[in-house]
């Protein structure tokens, strides 16, 4: 049996990529290892040609910056390492450069090579993964983290590195694998927080392109120069050995990453769940695969369990650790729309992660009427995310960090203790203060009031059935119709533009027939009004789309402005 290795990497030295101790992992197990050396800007060539073994081979490749969408230049440059490997070689091993193969999996990995070497049904062979974050002794456990991929392959020419390189497909096709008692350990999370910091942010060039890319750029720019190792999901104590040839690099851990592994980050309700199921059943439904494993009975063995087990939603919720934590808010204050405003600063004491935005608003002001202080008024109604009342400016963002999210659907697990959470009215010229952090919205009242109906007598409800209406329209229709006029829109938007709203309202009418015959003058008495009220124009920033709480498309602007113009046309004719 004949096993040839192979990896790449570039500025190995720059980004302290412990790609010598990747390779070391893998030299007793392969015959030759290929190193595609890429356009380096460091010293990483004469770090690899330090490593003094005969089985190396080093190809050099320039990089196509080009690539930047998807990360797919890393798979183009796998494929130039895998392609050098010799014709005559029954299996490819593949490791990352902050990837390690601990020693003491090498008998297992051989045995599953050489039992398989002659079963062309298996085509790859699937490994358990540990993935150490912000210190070598975290290890990353929520569902961000893939717990398993392919890194021995068949020597097949149409196998091929997927994607960014994560794994690998046979056309597009998943590879039938099988299981393999291993693990590679990931070191790819595991740096400085400066080091890391500048690795994200020159990494970000491989995985957008365009206008998206330059943006990314500029936000990347303003944050600090410390990578925020804090903002994860789901951690735990790593209570094992490292690899032998990681123990130099771990014994030089000089930064300190302090993280509560009892607290969770879970961005809803269903990763929650789906992370008690892992936890508690070694099942993990729905997560992505480049593999076929043959594991369909283990998933209706676990189903069978999870059928029997009672209340699993309570279990699942109750199996978090809940905690509490205080916090510093800046809070927006102004008397009435007259008068000038200021922050004021409150500290709150307690706050569990499981209550509501508003919930931790009403114990502070619960806290403000006890001591004989005037509270804080903000706007609220259903506290269900569909009536649009409560609006606020959460740390620079509409509705606050979720996405796709209203303040009331606002958890406080969103938060870390300690932090400073600055909160703001809409700032909009339509949108007067009224007091504190409620605004007049009733521009947008008068927008509906414009036009924004059908004048016909209805009487009893038609039948669903009596006008046939085409289903996308239908769901076009029904998407525009989701809007609840929070007016989130017109607070991102530096304009403050209403044209989300307004074109959402317009669009839910004119795609269904009972609002074609006033298509025409509805939109331009909607835009008219809302001119009047002072909105902004759209500048298409698509802030409005990106903050929207219900995904209001921006393909609904272009409709209204379609409309708009078919509309002035008609009327001058």
């Amino acid at each position: 049996m004949k096993v040839s290795g192979f990896t790449f990497v570039k500025n190995a030295v720059k980004y302290e990529y412990p790609v010598v101790a990747s390779i070391m992992s893998v030299l007793p197990l392969v015959d030759e290892m290929i190193v595609c050396l890429g356009d380096s800007e460091d010293e990483t060539n004469k770090l690899i040609g330090s490593i003094d073994s005969a089985k190396i081979k080093i190809i050099h490749s320039v990089w196509d910056n080009s690539l930047r969408k998807g990360g797919k230049v890393l798979a183009v440059e796998t494929n130039k390492a895998m392609d050098a490997v010799a014709a005559g070689s029954d299996w490819l091993f593949y490791i990352q450069a902050d990837e390690v193969l601990h020693e003491q999996y090498h008998p297992v990995v051989l045995r599953a090579m050489e039992k398989y070497k002659d079963d062309k049904r298996v085509e790859g062979l699937l490994f358990n993964y540990h993935h150490f974050y912000g210190s070598y002794k975290y290890i990353g456990d929520g569902r961000k983290w893939y717990s398993k991929e392919i890194r021995v392959i068949r020597n097949n020419m149409h196998i091929r590195s997927w994607q960014d390189a994560q794994g690998f497909r046979v056309n597009g096709r998943k590879l039938n694998v099988k299981l393999v008692d291993a693990y590679i350990f990931h070191y790819g999370w595991v740096r400085s927080p400066v080091a890391m910091n500048n690795k994200h942010a020159d990494f970000s060039n491989l995985w957008n392109e365009g206008a998206l890319h330059e943006q990314r750029m500029i936000e990347l720019k303003n944050k600090t120069t410390e990578f925020d190792y804090s903002n994860v999901d789901s951690i735990t104590m790593y209570t094992g050995t490292h690899p032998e040839v990681m123990k130099e690099l771990v014994s030089r851990e000089n930064w300190t990453v302090d993280i509560d592994v009892k607290k969770k980050n879970f961005k809803n309700i269903k990763h929650r769940i789906l992370y008690f199921i892992w936890r508690n059943f070694g099942w993990r439904p729905f997560e992505y695969s480049n593999y076929k494993s043959g594991s369909f009975v283990k998933s209706i063995t676990t189903l069978i369990r999870l059928a029997s087990t009672m209340n699993i939603v309570n279990l699942a919720i109750n199996s978090m650790e809940h905690y509490n934590m205080n916090l510093t808010l800046k809070v927006w204050k102004q008397k009435n729309s007259n008068s000038k405003g200021s922050f004021e600063t409150y500290p709150v004491k307690g706050i569990s992660s499981e209550m509501s935005f508003l919930e931790m608003f009403d114990v502070l002001n619960e806290q403000l009427i006890s001591s004989g202080k005037e509270p804080i008024a903000f706007d609220h109604d259903c506290r269900e995310g569909i009536c649009g009342a409560c609006s606020m400016y959460i740390d620079g963002r509409a509705h606050g960090p979720w996405s796709k999210n209203t303040v009331c659907q606002l958890h406080m697990r969103a938060f870390k203790d300690g932090d400073t959470i600055v909160v703001e009215p809409w700032r909009a010229a339509a949108f007067p203060v009224l007091k504190d952090l409620v605004v007049d919205r009733s521009a947008f009242d008068r927008i509906i009031q414009a036009g924004g109906f059908i004048s016909v007598n209805t009487g009893n409800a038609v039948d669903a059935n009596a006008l046939p209406i085409d289903k996308k329209d239908a769901d076009t229709s029904f998407n525009a119709a989701s809007c609840i006029g929070c007016g989130a829109c017109v607070a991102a938007c530096k304009n403050s533009s209403a044209m989300l709203f307004v074109s959402a309202k317009v669009s839910q009418l004119a795609l269904l027939p009972q609002g074609k015959p006033e298509r025409e003058s509805r939109v331009l008495n909607m835009v008219a009004q809302m001119d009047k009220e002072g909105f902004g124009n759209c500048t298409n920033t698509y802030a409005c789309e990106a903050e929207c709480p219900k995904g209001i498309s921006v393909a609904n602007i272009a409709r209204m402005n379609r409309e708009y113009l078919k509309a002035g046309l008609s009327t001058e004719s």
